[in-house]
């Protein structure tokens, strides 16, 4: 019975071990992919952005449409 125990306690520091070695390797790993997509980006990027408000007058004066769309959406 003494020989099982000391092979479940080696068992468990294998274990242990290997669980730390992963968890570190993950920490550096991470740390490391941070580093490399934010040090070395210094391309600038120019946005330009435009906006409105479109009015529709019917010449029958039936205001017709009373929804608010989005981007990409349509009302007949």
């Amino acid at each position: 019975m003494d020989i099982q125990d000391k092979n479940s306690k080696n068992k468990r520091k294998i274990i242990l071990m290997l669980s730390l070695v992963a968890i570190v390797l993950t920490c550096i790993m991470g740390t490391y992919a941070y580093f490399v997509t934010t040090v070395n980006n210094d391309n600038k990027q120019l946005i330009s952005l435009e906006n409105g408000t479109m009015r529709l007058r019917f010449a029958d004066n039936d205001n017709g449409i009373n929804a608010s769309l989005k981007v990409g959406e349509k009302v007949t």
